[in-house]
């Protein structure tokens, strides 16, 4: 892994990035996260988002979340496979 700079093992949960990069889940979702929530309080609107990392291609949206999200930033190069509407 690129980030923990582990070995792969047997049954490791992994992600692939678009440019075909893997990682195991937990370590990019983390990654991605900090990386973002970053962004947002150099911006100084930190207080008003919150920052999460989800793969809504694979396992959808949360119900918690039906009706609270004003916008979802997509990292994907085609978000249209994800949010028909994007």
């Amino acid at each position: 892994c690129y980030i923990c700079l582990l070995e792969y093992e047997e049954g490791d949960r992994m992600r692939i990035s678009a440019c075909n990069h893997e990682f195991h889940r937990t370590c990019i979702d983390k990654w991605l996260k900090e990386v973002h929530r970053e962004d947002f309080k150099r911006t100084g609107i930190s207080t008003l988002v919150t920052v999460g990392v989800r793969d809504i291609q694979g396992e959808g949206f949360l119900d918690q979340f039906s009706g609270l999200a004003d916008s979802v930033f997509l990292d994907r190069p085609q978000p249209w496979l994800a949010i028909p509407s994007a």
